[in-house]
């Protein structure tokens, strides 16, 4: 789980793109964002553990779990001004996988730019139904929460919320149809401060991560 300050408050998503595969490069496809200063969070699903090596211009914020062992990253870097944009990576050995590419607009025009505040992860939630996972330190009010997902469930019904009553939507969700599993991201806008409990349910008991 991923907060952010400086990411619009509203109307926050510019675009999206998705896909699967199976080699040692995975890549979530292009998309034309709109806007300058987007944030572009980049969400990896992988069938089996592996080291992961970050896209050009990008940053992994969290592996899960930690390398040699990794089955989801969550990668981002800002992109300076608009135009063609994907979320890339490449790992150690070929393996089926999804990726995930959700371009979020920054505020307007007289903020400091976009900014990763804190994050963190679930490593393995075992067999569940649900997940709490809580921030380290408290949220600030006005800021962006992302969550990126790896559910061992194909088309999995996902939803997130959170102790602070905030509002998430699904950015983007792409299926892994060779392991029979789902990568995703959700956000929310606009938060409330505070400490903060985000729990994520998908449909069926099965494993769960998510950063």
């Amino acid at each position: 789980i991923l907060e952010y300050s400086g990411v619009a408050s509203t109307s926050a998503l510019d675009v999206t793109a998705g896909a699967q595969g199976g080699s040692s490069s995975p890549s979530s496809g292009s998309a034309t964002t709109t806007a300058n200063g987007d944030l572009l969070l980049g969400s990896f699903y992988t069938a089996n553990g592996d080291t992961f090596t970050a896209g050009s211009g990008d940053t992994i914020e969290q592996a899960v779990p930690a390398a040699p062992s990794t089955k989801l990253i969550a990668e981002d870097q800002i992109q300076t001004t608009a135009g063609t944009a994907s979320a890339s990576a490449s790992m150690g050995a070929s393996d089926f996988w999804a990726a995930d590419l959700a371009a979020f607009k920054a505020a307007a025009s007289g903020g400091t730019g976009i900014k990763l505040v804190q994050s963190t992860s679930v490593n393995n939630a075992g067999t569940v139904t649900s997940q709490a996972l809580a921030f380290n330190s408290n949220n600030t009010s006005g800021n962006f929460i992302a969550v990126c997902i790896r559910s061992a469930y194909l088309s999995a019904a996902l939803t997130v919320s959170d102790s602070q009553g905030n509002s998430y939507q699904e950015a983007i969700q792409t299926n892994q149809t060779t392991d029979n599993g789902t990568d995703a991201i959700y956000y929310a806008m606009n938060i409330h401060g505070g400490a903060n409990t985000v729990t994520v349910t998908q449909g069926s008991s099965t494993t769960l991560r998510f950063a």
